[in-house]
């Protein structure tokens, strides 16, 4: 089994046009995918690597993820992380993590 997430925050606190990158734990070669959605439109978030280059040669295991958090607007907004492999299975992790932008 993959292991579990690096610290994934709570609360995070951001201001308009900056971005958040939260290292996540790649599970992709066990069939793990991570899955964000967002409640409110101060945020855009998804998900990426976790290095801005990949490493070159062929891909050994999964590959470290993050998640990209960007302060569109000022307000409030929550963000649901769900690390998931089949539909309609529970999650092997989840997240939920509140996020205020401000000027």
């Amino acid at each position: 089994m993959p292991e579990s997430s690096l610290a994934v925050p709570t609360e995070l606190a951001l201001h308009v046009g900056h971005t958040a990158k939260i290292p996540l734990t790649g599970a992709g070669s066990v069939g793990y995918v991570w899955r964000v959605s967002v409640d409110g439109d101060a945020v855009l978030a998804k998900i990426g690597p976790a290095d801005a280059q990949p490493p070159a040669g062929p891909a050994v295991g999964s590959l470290p993820q993050a998640l990209i958090i960007e302060g569109r607007s000022i307000g409030h907004a929550t963000i649901m992380l769900r690390l998931v492999r089949e539909p309609g299975r529970p999650p092997r992790e989840q997240h939920e993590i509140a996020v205020i932008v401000s000027p």
